[in-house]
């Protein structure tokens, strides 16, 4: 045909069309007619866990994922960041894809529910507050996750009490409280932080009155003032502060007059023995009569020296001068005094000064007075000096070092025993846990890529799908090796932790065109490592270990694939880039998330279980005159400090006993100086423990409140070749004091002591004041600092008795030397039954992981030292025998 007839034709067509014909046209076959966003969602997520969300349009028979906005309802309840929403706080929320360009949104949104994430922090309430000693506390503790969720089950947190005393008893999460004083309680749960809750004990009723003398004398002369000083106990040994009382006098042998003076203080006019008794009025405990009584001597034999501050504790900076000042008086007149052998003017009533140089300990001073018939009467005065006293009812700070250099911390060496805390790591990164949190966390995320189309020709007969894929995970297979070092950062511990070898098996099944395939075949990862920095701190009185904010950071190396039996264009095009992206990021952030929690939890749970095993909480220590004295050893902890080269804990010691009398005290005295050592360690060695002196000190103080060097012996008892008859009432007015030298020799000062005398050589119920001198050597046999030729270097004594013969003097010598020896004996080889050596013990927890619970990692064969004024062991870190 023409163009013509084709144009007449097509004219035709037109004016049929034209006419109203009622021919519908063809739909046009590139008309888009449907039109619907699908969002696929986890159903369940942790909080602080990313929400992968995957969006699939279709538009016709088209099936494309698609990245998309995501809405979220309630916004509240997750976290944008970069691009992720992250949940955040627990509940449920509707997850929808939306294309906003498009005004095409998810009309039927995913429902995800998010739970609570691992616990992150704990809090502390403690009721009742203030407690009555003898009652109970009890704690609740709410654990919450790291975005405030409230946790219900999993690990029970476990009551903790600072400081710790051995006479507190904890039962999961109630105390009986019985010592006095402010504490700190913590819900403690590995891995979390906690608030301090305070809390106060307060002394129950009183139970005991114990009695001192103010100046406390063996004789006083006529119309001296004599205070006597109480205090009241409860029945637990607690202070019971103010507790109102009554006192009286009695005359035994004396004539008086009495003269009360008012606030427990009397005068007597006559010579002889009374009696004064103070009674604590009620309420008491159990209603009962609380009293007690002491006996005061009066004699005006010869001149009766007083020395001011005398058997008294002095804050002062040894080494410093100090004026010793104090009265002679006799009824026929003072004629001289002389101060350590130096005559001295006499003043006005007998008055008297002069100025020593003054030492850390004992200080003593011999005065001698003559009345103007040449009466002498001879008179040791003692002082302890000291400018550093700690409290003792609370923990002496820094008693203890334990410095633990790189190669304790991780030397790299995985042979043998536990010999480090990197070996503990290692134990971790190769547990089970870590594969079964990587196959929990993907088979959680299959399929890892729903079913959908991944290539497509569309044209206006339709669409034709070329490729099709869904991918699920199966399984995953840890070939190591898996390696982890542990670095001494400042601050805290650098941590890196490295997994060779990582295989991940996947199933790909799905369309070629019109042909089906499954099959399944593996990712290979080369490494994946995770690296943190764990800071090393106290909280609430208690070393921890927490994850460094912003330090924690992770790297993925090679990926490959080795699949057969599917099209190269899947491998290509969707295996890989599904390893190399969405499944890359999720193995390392579970790997990560495993690394983070369990070397948190681990090295948290150990670092807080440090603890001091040689020394029981409660011991008996062996008096010199028969029967024992208990004591409680409690402990805190007061410093934590980390630099690149050494990571060094300091606890405070404090040594209990029941309170047996009323001496004043200033505390524990301490040498100039500081308490914590941050002793050198050498290698091969590479654990140090330093115990301050004062850990002695503080024993020997206890001992002496709960009247352990007050005691009736009898001759027999002291060894040497006494004679038959001796008996002695000692009372001993100031605790003995310990200290290292100068010459790296270890010296004990002992003050203060009143014996009674019963002596077939001397008269009757002689009064001596007695002090000593005494150096010794020094040992370290198991766990125990064995003190040994001990030597007596000085004996300072006085006696009310004049006139005594020269055959009388050398048995009263013979007999002092032998009590100085066996006093200073008892007072080093028992006070303190064990070297406080620290020592981390292995948490149940840890059985996981193939430990053995309540093994200790310590310092292992150690070697002893001594310098001023520390006790020094080095030796090698592990599991202690």
């Amino acid at each position: 045909m023409g163009i013509r007839a084709c144009r007449l034709a097509c004219l035709a067509v037109i004016a049929l069309a034209a006419c109203g014909d009622n021919i519908e046209p063809e739909p046009d076959p590139d008309e888009v007619v449907s039109v619907r966003l699908d969002t696929v969602a986890p159903a369940q997520v942790t909080a602080g866990d990313t929400i992968g969300v995957a969006c699939t349009l279709y538009e016709n028979d088209i099936t494309t994922m698609v990245p998309a906005q995501i809405r979220v309802v309630d916004e509240a309840k997750v976290m944008r960041v970069q691009g992720s929403v992250v949940a955040r706080k627990v509940g449920t929320i509707a997850v929808s894809c939306e294309l906003p360009d498009r005004g095409i949104v998810d009309i039927t949104p995913a429902t995800v529910e998010i739970v609570a994430g691992p616990a992150a922090n704990v809090v502390t309430t403690v009721t009742p507050n203030p407690v009555i000693a003898g009652n109970d506390i009890t704690a609740t503790c709410e654990v919450y996750d790291g975005y405030g969720n409230p946790i219900s089950g999993g690990a029970t947190p476990t009551l903790e009490l600072s400081p710790i005393d051995a006479a507190n008893t904890v039962v999961d999460l109630t105390a009986t409280m019985i010592r006095s004083g402010h504490y700190i309680a913590t819900c403690q749960l590995p891995g979390t932080t906690s608030n301090n809750a305070g809390f106060d004990v307060l002394a129950n009723l009183p139970a005991s009155v114990v009695l001192s003398k103010s100046p406390d004398l063996p004789v006083y002369g006529i119309s001296d003032n004599i205070q006597i000083l109480h205090v009241a106990y409860d029945r637990y040994g607690n202070e019971v502060f103010n507790a109102p009382v009554t006192d009286f006098s009695t005359p035994l042998t004396g004539v008086g007059p009495t003269t009360s003076a008012g606030n427990t203080t009397y005068r007597y006019g006559g010579e002889g023995s009374y009696r004064i008794t103070v009674t604590v009025d009620p309420p008491t405990d159990m209603n009962a009569v609380v009293s007690a009584s002491v006996d005061v001597i009066v004699n005006s034999r010869g001149p009766a020296i007083v020395c001011a501050n005398d058997a008294t504790m002095l804050n002062l900076t040894p080494g410093s001068q100090m004026t010793v000042t104090g009265n002679a008086n006799d009824i026929n007149g003072v004629s001289t005094i002389t101060v350590n052998g130096t005559p001295v003017t006499v003043g006005p009533n007998g008055a008297f000064s002069h100025a020593i140089t003054t030492r850390f300990g004992m200080n003593f001073v011999d005065i001698t007075a003559t009345d103007t018939f040449g009466e002498p009467t001879v008179k040791v005065c003692t002082f302890l000096v000291s400018n550093r006293y700690s409290d003792a009812n609370q923990n002496i700070p820094d008693t203890v070092a334990l410095k633990l250099t790189q190669p304790a911390v991780d030397d790299g060496n995985r042979s043998g025993a536990l010999g480090s805390f990197g070996d503990l790591l290692h134990t971790v990164v190769n547990s089970q846990g870590l594969r079964d949190a990587v196959n929990t966390a993907l088979s959680s995320a299959n399929p890892l890529k729903p079913s959908s189309c991944d290539s497509q020709t569309c044209t206006f007969l339709g669409c034709v799908c070329w490729y099709s894929s869904q991918v699920r995970y199966l399984s995953s297979q840890f070939d190591g090796p898996h390696t982890v070092s542990l670095s001494l950062v400042d601050g805290g511990l650098a941590a890196t932790a490295r997994f060779d070898n990582v295989h991940v098996r996947l199933r790909v099944d799905g369309k070629v065109g019109p042909v089906p395939y499954d099959t399944s075949g593996w990712v290979n990862v080369s490494y994946i490592q995770v690296q943190l920095i764990l800071d090393t701190a106290l909280v609430n009185g208690r070393p921890r270990i927490s994850v460094r904010n912003g330090s924690v950071g992770a790297s993925v190396g090679s990926i490959t694939t080795d699949f057969s039996g599917v099209d190269g264009w899947i491998i290509n095009n969707i295996v890989v880039p599904l390893a190399q992206g969405s499944l890359r990021d999720a193995l390392r952030n579970v790997i990560q998330s495993f690394v983070v929690n369990n070397f948190n939890a681990v090295l948290d749970g150990l670092v807080s279980n440090l603890d001091i095993s040689t020394l029981g909480t409660t011991f008996n220590v062996p008096k010199l005159g028969g029967g024992t004295l208990a004591m409680q050893f409690g402990l805190g902890f007061s410093a934590l400090s980390t630099n690149t080269s050494r990571l060094l804990f300091g606890l405070g010691t404090k040594f209990t006993t029941t309170p047996a009398n009323a001496f004043p005290s200033l505390g524990v005295a301490l040498p100039p100086g500081t308490n914590l050592l941050d002793p050198t360690v050498n290698a091969p060695q590479n654990t140090g423990v330093g115990v301050h002196v004062g850990v002695l000190n503080g024993a020997l103080h206890a001992l002496w409140r709960g009247g352990y060097f007050a005691m009736t012996v009898a001759g027999s008892q002291l060894g040497g070749n006494l004679p038959a008859g001796i008996n002695l009432d000692v009372t001993t007015r100031l605790p003995p004091v310990a200290f290292v030298g100068t010459d790296n020799i270890v010296r004990l000062h002992l003050g203060a002591v009143d014996l009674t005398v019963q002596h077939p050589d001397l008269p009757p119920n002689i009064g001596v004041r007695l002090g000593a001198e005494a150096h010794a050597s020094v040992t370290l046999v198991g766990n125990d600092l064995v003190f040994g030729g001990i030597t007596i270097d000085s004996v300072h004594a006085s006696t009310d008795a004049i006139n005594l013969t020269a055959q009388a003097q050398q048995s009263l010598q013979t007999l002092l030397v032998q009590v100085a020896q066996q006093l200073v004996d008892q007072s080093l080889n028992s006070s303190l039954p064990a070297l406080p050596i620290p020592g981390f013990t292995i948490p149940a927890a840890l059985a996981a992981y193939g430990l053995t619970p309540g093994q200790q990692l310590g310092i292992n064969a150690p070697a002893l030292s001594i310098a001023p004024q520390h006790f020094t062991l080095r030796g090698q870190f592990g599991i202690r025998p």
